[in-house]
């Protein structure tokens, strides 16, 4: 008797290739959500598509990809991945690619050339072609399938909106960053006093932030420093800072202690902010001539005072509240000497939470290297602070920082 098993022998086949196809789309899944989560975290474009096209390769199991930007109807190589083996002298696969690239520039969809190609269209929402992501040749060879045109589609129409995305946001970035520095005020002379403010933009955070300061003459040859941080980063921090420094300055006419300065801006600058928009700030008036320092603060880090054979040290008082926080918050005036040569340093948060990953810079580390990094000129002084945080952080600073350094003159 003889038994014939062509037919079980085909279904087998069948189901074996069946199941090969089911396990390569839950990989290719896998690789696609992992994709998603890099692309729509990066906030660098360079890293954004060196990441598309090396996810690309083993998304559809290519041996190269490349990233193409349109520009007045030209392609422009911008990032590539490409194994030993994809290295070809094949003039059929080159004449391929060019007429893959020409189809793709006319219909603007997703296209295999049959062959080993496959390019997706990266466009705009209006429709408009600003990218091209080219494949070649499969791991295994042949073409690729229907699936693999399914997932770099996919993944090319998540490209166009994180790139219209960091577009949006670094025009954003460079208005909110003009604005912010067009406000930074004139540093006018003060007698007996000695000022220098410095201001750092983050290098690692994609919008700038709401840092501020100013120097307001007083009467009675004071004047006024101070400091202060908006919460929140982009255009809408850059306008809130505005107006709090604004606001400061309205009422510097007013002859007020620096706590009743902090009180009535608090009181009024809940109109133009949202109930969960703060402002923290270092108000501190400067009377040179008789050497002495009253202030208060809203929320903010104690300024830092150096005095000559003494150890650095954190002025004191409770800080209070950040402005808006609670509109009834009365703030505290405290007060304390500055003595001829001493130098006193107002600063925010992001000079010492600069990070080295879980390890911040930390206040302590401020007080420890402040005297040595400050004993030079004050625009020097700022400037080895700055570099000495952002190298602890690996040259990458978080948040914006400004520094203000105010040092009495000898003779005063």
């Amino acid at each position: 008797m003889v038994i014939d098993i062509t037919g079980w022998v085909q279904a087998q086949r069948k189901l074996e290739a069946a199941i090969a196809v089911e396990r390569r789309r839950s990989a290719q899944l896998r690789v696609f959500s992992q994709l998603m989560m890099s692309v729509n975290s990066e906030t660098d474009p360079g890293r954004l598509l060196d990441t598309v096209v090396h996810g690309a390769t083993r998304l559809a199991g290519a041996l190269s990809a490349s990233f193409y930007s349109v520009e007045r109807g030209h392609l422009r190589l911008d990032a590539h991945c490409v194994s030993p083996e994809a290295f070809s002298r094949d003039q059929a696969a080159r004449d391929r690619v060019r007429s893959l690239l020409g189809r793709i520039m006319r219909e603007r969809q997703t296209l295999r050339s049959g062959f080993g190609e496959l390019a997706a269209p990266i466009l705009e929402g209006n429709g408009e072609l600003t990218g091209v992501l080219l494949l070649t040749r499969r791991a295994e060879g042949g073409g690729f399938a229907v699936d693999d045109a399914v997932f770099v589609g996919n993944l090319a129409a998540h490209v166009s909106v994180a790139l219209q995305n960091l577009r949006r946001i670094e025009q954003e970035r460079e208005v909110a960053e003009y604005l912010q520095r067009a406000m930074l005020p004139e540093i006018a002379a003060t007698e007996g006093l000695e000022v220098h403010f410095s201001y750092r933009s983050a290098t690692e955070a994609t919008l700038v932030g709401g840092d501020f300061y100013d120097l307001i003459p007083l009467s009675r040859g004071r004047c006024a420093l101070i400091a202060g941080d908006v919460c929140g980063k982009g255009l809408s921090a850059a306008t809130q800072t505005a107006k709090a420094r604004y606001m400061f300055r309205a009422y510097a006419s007013l002859d007020l202690s620096p706590g009743q300065w902090l009180t009535l801006v608090n009181e009024n600058l809940g109109v133009s902010l949202a109930r969960d928009e703060f402002v923290t700030a270092a108000v501190v008036l400067v009377d040179a001539a008789v050497g002495t320092i009253t202030y208060s603060l809203a929320g903010h880090p104690p300024p830092l005072l150096m005095e000559a054979g003494q150890p650095a040290r954190f002025l004191g008082g409770q800080p209070g509240l950040p402005l808006n926080a609670l509109e009834e918050q009365r703030y505290a005036t405290h007060s304390d000497n500055l003595a001829p040569g001493a130098t006193l340093l107002l600063y925010t948060d992001g000079l010492f939470e600069a990070r080295a990953d879980t390890e911040l810079f930390g206040v302590e580390r401020l007080a420890r290297r402040a005297p040595e990094l400050l004993s030079g000129s004050l625009a020097q002084s700022a400037e080895a602070l700055l570099i000495e945080a952002a190298e602890f952080a690996g040259g990458r600073l978080r948040d914006d920082v400004v520094v203000a350094l105010c040092r009495r003159a000898q003779g005063a």
